[in-house]
């Protein structure tokens, strides 16, 4: 309620649209990512309910993965929270997306277009986090991106990343593995390049190889086999 409100009832079942599509879209982006791609299921959080508890922390309520719905701002669409409730490197998270992305799009249409984007890159997001939450921000962020265009291939919000100061194609000599808050979003196109050549499944390949290594030698020796 308030300043978090969604947009409105249009179909007047009591539940806001926004929150029908969020379910709708991430519902999606679970579907093509873990049934049909294969890829690991998000660390339940109910499974560490008894440190939730001890901690303090908020568990959700039951073993559904948590999406919260909240005015974040014009900066950022959403964002995903691993949560340090065990050790190691697999973590459960909670995702938080914005309530309607006002200053960011004119439009429904393309509020909806880039709530679409942000399900399927929080989510892998998530699912990350169930095989290296301390990956390489680049590797991160390239793959999540990646995960936009296997999921909803007909929205292309990573174009925007591409021409931007810092972008892959403006500012080729810059490192693959660079973070600086634009060129690892940029970096989608090697994912994307990898995938075409050699199949989805070389993405999902790299992540199992980087439960034990760091990214680029997780690409190295999903290249070499």
């Amino acid at each position: 309620g308030g300043g978090h409100s969604v947009p409105s009832d249009q179909n007047t079942n009591g539940i806001p649209d926004w929150v029908e599509k969020c379910s709708e879209y991430f519902e999606e982006s679970w579907v093509a990512t873990v049934d049909d791609m294969g890829f690991r299921t998000p660390v339940q959080d109910f499974d560490f309910n008894t440190e939730y508890l001890s901690l303090g922390l908020d568990n959700g309520g039951d073993g559904r993965y948590d999406v919260y719905i909240l005015d974040i701002g014009a900066s950022i669409a959403g964002y995903t929270g691993p949560e340090q409730v065990t050790s190691g490197r697999i973590l459960p998270s909670y995702i938080v997306v914005d309530n309607d992305f006002a200053g960011v799009k004119s439009t429904l249409d393309e509020a909806l277009e880039l709530l679409k984007a942000t399900a399927a890159h929080e989510l892998f997001h998530a699912t990350q986090f169930a095989y290296d939450v301390n990956e390489d921000i680049f590797w991160l962020e390239q793959s999540a991106v990646w995960m936009e265009e296997q999921v909803f291939d007909e929205v292309n919000d990573y174009y925007n990343y591409l021409s931007i100061f810092s972008g892959f194609l403006s500012e080729p000599w810059v490192s693959l593995d660079t973070r600086n808050g634009q060129h690892e979003f940029a970096g989608v196109l090697w994912p994307l390049f990898l995938s075409e050549k050699y199949g989805a499944g070389i993405v999902r390949t790299i992540w199992e190889n980087a439960v034990t290594v760091q990214s680029l030698d997780a690409m190295e020796q999903a290249l070499t086999s």
